[in-house]
């Protein structure tokens, strides 16, 4: 009796076992679309099921040689606060040195951790969505600007047992019944 339950508790925690997926996309504009005084990047169809937090990576390239010269990032309502104007403690953007920017010098980069907590529930939808307030003072367009959103997080799946699978865990369950009955008797 113990070795067929048991046998049975394996095989359905087989057909029950979880697994996780490296989710990792990005999205860009530039030349011509950036900077606006808003832009919003939206990355739709997400897995909504995260089991770690999210890194966020920004890449500009533009504008930005002066501390009046800025963007305010949020994603989906959570502000990262301003970015680029020279002040470190304003922000939770990792890099560049001195929240430092430069006049299309070259690409700029920065990183946020965004934990579980908090992205847990803005993936509900399925959606993530960017906010880029540029500061009135980046004016100056030229080719080459660029902004580039990457997340990275994993997301986790529970897989869920298929009817033929309940129909063979029925199928042995009755096997399992009939023995006993015919020992007994």
């Amino acid at each position: 009796m113990r070795f067929s339950v048991f046998a049975l508790a394996a095989l359905l925690s087989l057909t029950a076992s979880a697994f996780a997926d490296p989710v990792d996309v990005t999205q860009s504009r530039g030349d011509g679309s950036v900077p606006t005084s808003s832009i919003t990047i939206t990355f739709a169809g997400l897995p909504t099921n995260p089991v770690t937090g999210a890194l966020v990576d920004f890449t500009v390239k533009g504008d930005f040689n002066s501390s009046s010269e800025y963007i305010d990032i949020s994603m989906d309502g959570l502000s990262f606060g301003r970015w680029l104007d020279n002040n470190v403690g304003n922000d939770s953007i990792a890099g560049p040195t001195g929240d430092a920017g430069n006049e299309y010098d070259s690409q700029i980069h920065g990183s946020v951790a965004v934990p579980l907590a908090s992205l847990a529930p803005r993936l509900a939808d399925g959606a993530l969505a960017f906010t880029f307030n540029y500061s009135s003072n980046v004016t100056n367009l030229q080719s080459g600007d660029l902004l580039r959103v990457r997340v990275r997080y994993v997301a986790g799946y529970q897989q869920v047992p298929e009817p033929a699978f309940a129909a063979l865990f029925a199928g042995a369950a009755g096997i399992i019944a009939l023995r006993r009955r015919r020992r007994a008797a």
